[in-house]
């Protein structure tokens, strides 16, 4: 602590009289008595952006679709946030990793669920774009198979109540 203190006192030397500069040393020892400095690491790290391609192939292929410029212009810049966040390859990125920048997103731009809704929905229609082997050359990542809708009853036939639609009993098979 006194190696920090001394290190202020000496660039101060230029600017302040010799009373001023233990007056300076007196409050610095009094509001840092009991304080631990550590150092700070100072680490280099590389932004991977082999992500770049796939999302400008995706973004091609949605102008293509017909969505508006503005849409598109959206798109970029959520998978660009996301991706620039995660700083990992496309194939690389695990549902943890999304929640989490969800979670993030949330807590520091204060946004309504509606607001999240929507970002999830070009998250999940990025990613869909890839899994059908559109982009990243069709690389099939694990935890994209494991869909919500694949967890869901086999017959698209059923209603809400369990019955078929031709109106007999889902289970018993016996009419109502």
């Amino acid at each position: 602590m006194e190696q920090k203190i001394m290190e202020v006192l000496r660039r101060m030397q230029a600017i302040l009289d010799e009373a001023c500069l233990r007056d300076l040393k007196t409050v610095l020892q009094v509001v840092f008595e009991g304080c631990e400095i550590s150092q700070e690491k100072r680490e280099l790290r590389v932004a991977d952006r082999s992500w770049a391609i796939d999302l400008e192939e995706y973004l091609m292929s949605k102008a293509l679709e017909g969505k508006s410029p503005g849409t598109v212009d959206r798109y970029r810049y959520e998978l660009q946030r996301l991706l620039s966040y995660v700083n990992k390859a496309v194939r690389d990125i695990t549902e943890g990793d999304i929640s989490g920048y969800m979670r993030a997103y949330k807590a520091i731009r204060q946004v309504s669920n509606q607001t999240l809704k929507n970002v999830r929905a070009v998250y999940s229609s990025f990613f869909a774009w890839l899994r059908t082997g559109t982009g990243s050359g069709g690389i099939p990542w694990p935890w994209w198979r494991r869909s919500r809708w694949s967890r869901r009853s086999a017959s698209p036939t059923r209603t809400r109540r369990g019955r078929c639609c031709c109106g007999t009993a889902a289970r018993s098979g016996t009419r109502p």
